[in-house]
């Protein structure tokens, strides 16, 4: 898996030989459907699979909405 520098056009390899990638975010305040959508584009680039694992239901104001966007 690789990812580009900041700022320029060279890659930076952060990760060999992996097979899943958990992507983990929090419901809370902090929760970013952007976020979670590039880190499954980065998985699907390397040909990882994704599992996503939201955390924090208890403290989001309305959990099945969240989940559902």
């Amino acid at each position: 898996m690789v990812r580009r520098q900041a700022g320029g056009i060279e890659t930076q390899a952060i990760a060999a030989n992996v097979d899943v990638m958990l992507v983990v975010s929090g419901l809370d305040a902090q929760f970013n459907v952007h976020r979670i959508e590039r880190y499954l584009v980065i998985a699907a680039q390397a040909d990882i699979t994704p599992v996503v694992l939201l955390t924090k239901a208890d403290l989001a104001e309305d959990s099945a909405a969240a989940v559902a966007r």
